[in-house]
Order: structure tokens, then sequence, then C-alpha cells
């Protein structure tokens, strides 16, 4: 609920921004890590994409990720991990409980595949 956007909202798995000089898979290891506590995985590049609403602009990099290990998520960062049904998903993708990030993404996803 701390979040300055989104707050309170189902959004990607992980998320954050590419430092100065930082690459994108440098960028991925360290945010899967500080957010998911994931290392050892196999993380695979999707596509890319510009997101735009009414607050920000980013350039998004879209990955696959498998991984068979503990999830740990940082409390200050995340209030809980699910694992969701895709035809759950897309059952209720329109509704308020997803970020618009997260709507975007899904949707683009389901394109892509």
């Amino acid at each position: 609920m701390s979040k300055d956007i989104a707050p309170g909202k189902w959004d990607t798995s992980v998320g954050g921004h590419i430092s100065q000089g930082e690459d994108i898979y440098t960028a991925l290891g360290r945010e899967t890590k500080e957010e998911l506590s994931l290392t050892g995985y196999d993380a695979g590049f999707l596509y890319s994409y510009i997101h735009t609403d009414e607050r920000e602009s980013e350039l998004v990099y879209s990955f696959r990720c498998i991984y068979d290990g503990k999830i740990e998520f940082d409390p200050t960062e995340i209030s809980e991990v699910r694992f969701w049904d895709m035809q759950k998903i897309t059952e209720i993708i329109d509704t308020d409980i997803f970020s618009d990030n997260f709507r975007d993404e899904f949707r683009r996803y389901l394109e892509f595949a």
C-alpha cells in the first residue's frame, strides 16, 4: 500500500528500473533477487514495448522465467505473492484489482503467446 504507483493492486511479478551503465540482464538479476529472492533461474527475453499511462511512460523488457525453488518476497516491496490461473486472469483482467501496467503487459503477452 505504500507504493507511489498502483498501491494495493496486483502487478507484474518483478519490476524495477535499469541503473545507469547496467544492462538488462544485470538489472533482471538484481530485481529478481531483491523482490523474490530468486537466483539460479532460467530466464529468456520475450519482447519489449513502451508502456504509457496518465502518470508515466517507460520502456519495458519482458522475460519468461523458469524457477523451481523457494520464493521469499520482500515485504517492504510486496504484500502478497500468488500464482494465478491464466483463465482466471483473462476473466477478470478489466477489473480494478490489477495495475494499468499489468493489464497492458498481460494483453501483450496473450498476443505474443
